[in-house]
């Protein structure tokens, strides 16, 4: 079996075991008493597939997500209304989304007990703003952050200081009506009151009955890919924490991580930042990562990092052009798992898909 297989065989198990269709219904398995659903996020399709398996194929529903991502099964399900809105910088339709998700809580009938379904891109997808706050003030704090090369809790922190839904204001809604959340969590120590700044996160000074749950999270998406290394003969390690932080440092700990490791591999998962320019092309803090680690002159053994294989992915999907600057030479690696370009000078993506030669060698 080739390296690139195994490697991808690895990530569909790790995406496998926080499947939010599968994660959600198991959780739900003992209390199927909750309706209606409110689901926002970029995995709010599959969580509410899994919800309805349990409750009711018509139970009432409002789902929120990002663009291109509610599955042919969930349009013109009975009870079911979809939203598509923006990510990951919000517009019109996240406020209009925002609206409405309000409407709908403060007309929810008294003996209502509704389920609640949150996912990363909950931040940017669904917003209803402070008055005195407008949408160019939300999107100065998204530029904001992005050039300041804030992390997550960072940024949800402001947006939630600025919304009348985030950093408590569902719950403040509800009042003392009982709900139940089921999270996919996308932040550091699984922190509900972080989780898409904090949309079903606890309001300051004020006892809700909320029943908060966390149903799945990157150590679980770690430690199944590390299984799946052990069922085809690898031994994988598990990194000892969730990445943060710039993401030309985080490569730099990656290799040093490498090269100290015994194992064939380590896995990571967590999310690096990155300082957006004023000028800059296609790609994000996955992107940036990839193309970090590939700049690194380095051997190493075999390394998978989570996210990261999912920037490359994507970068690859898009046929974005990587042209290296400098002097440079491919060299293949352990088990052919990595080829580095050593000592380039300047790297850059391109989105027109023209490759440019200077000096240097093109590659997609």
């Amino acid at each position: 079996m080739s390296a690139r297989r195994t490697l991808l065989e690895l990530l569909d198990a790790a995406l496998r075991a926080v499947d939010g269709r599968v994660a959600v219904a198991s959780a739900l398995a003992r209390d199927a008493r909750h309706s209606p659903i409110f689901a926002i996020g970029k995995a709010a399709s599959s969580m509410v597939l899994g919800a309805r398996a349990v409750l009711g194929g018509t139970t009432e529903t409002l789902l929120i997500t990002k663009d291109g991502h509610v599955p042919p099964e969930l349009r013109g399900a009975a009870g079911v209304t979809v939203i598509e809105s923006a990510h990951p910088l919000p517009d019109a339709r996240s406020l209009a989304a925002g609206e409405e998700l309000a409407r709908r809580l403060q007309a929810l009938p008294g003996d209502a007990c509704p389920l609640f379904l949150v996912s990363g891109g909950s931040s940017s997808l669904v917003e209803s703003l402070q008055p005195g706050h407008d949408l160019d003030d939300l999107r100065a704090l998204n530029d904001l952050g992005l050039s300041a090369g804030w992390d997550i809790a960072q940024l949800n922190a402001r947006r939630a200081r600025l919304s009348r839904l985030k950093g408590g204001g569902v719950a403040r809604l509800l009042g003392n009506r009982r709900a139940r959340a089921l999270f996919i969590s996308d932040v550091p120590g699984d922190d509900v009151d972080v989780i898409g700044s904090g949309l079903l996160g606890r309001h300051q000074g004020q006892f809700d009955s909320i029943d908060r749950q966390v149903v799945a999270n990157v150590e679980r998406a770690v430690q199944a890919a590390v299984d799946a290394g052990a069922a085809r003969g690898l031994t994988l390690e598990a990194g000892t924490r969730r990445f943060d932080g710039d993401a030309a440092e985080v490569a730099a700990h990656f290799l040093d991580t490498l090269r100290a490791t015994r194992s064939d591999g380590v896995v990571w998962g967590g999310e690096s930042t990155v300082r957006l320019p004023a000028r800059h092309g296609r790609g994000g803090r996955n992107t940036h990562l990839a193309l970090a680690m590939a700049m690194l002159p380095e051997e190493f053994p075999m390394a998978l990092s989570i996210f990261l294989a999912l920037g490359s992915w994507r970068l690859a999907r898009a046929n974005v052009d990587i042209t290296f600057y400098g002097e440079g030479f491919y060299s293949n690696r352990r088990a052919q798992y990595l080829t580095l370009l050593t000592r380039p000078a300047v790297v850059t993506t391109l989105p027109t898909g023209a490759a440019t030669h200077r000096a240097g060698s093109a590659f997609h």
